[in-house]
């Protein structure tokens, strides 16, 4: 499915899809063009909303610890209250279950 297909589907739902990174702004745009991403991006220099949300964790691969994001997604209503958090999440197809869970749950 399409970027572009998933949006129109958040955006029937009324919910619309933020990406967050600890990365720059120019990266991000590039990331974000690169793959072709109709979504919101923005830049947590610092990590500080990754830290208050608790994604900004501890890492290792080859035996080297490091700090990261966790990736993970919240669903927020439009009054502000968490209805979902979903913690170390795969990209494959997860955005495909957050649509079809908040589908599910309007019907």
């Amino acid at each position: 499915m399409a970027f572009r297909d998933l949006k129109a589907d958040f955006d029937r739902l009324g919910y619309h899809v933020v990406g967050i990174s600890p990365d720059p702004i120019p990266p991000l745009h590039t990331f974000q063009e690169k793959n072709g991403l109709p979504f919101l991006f923005l830049s947590d220099e610092g990590a500080a909303t990754a830290q208050a949300h608790g994604v900004w964790v501890e890492k290792s691969m080859y035996g080297k610890t490091y700090m990261g994001i966790a990736r993970s997604t919240f669903v927020v209503s439009r009054d502000g209250i968490v209805q979902a958090v979903y913690f170390n999440v795969k990209p494959q197809g997860h955005a495909e279950y957050v649509r079809d869970a908040l589908d599910d749950a309007q019907s």
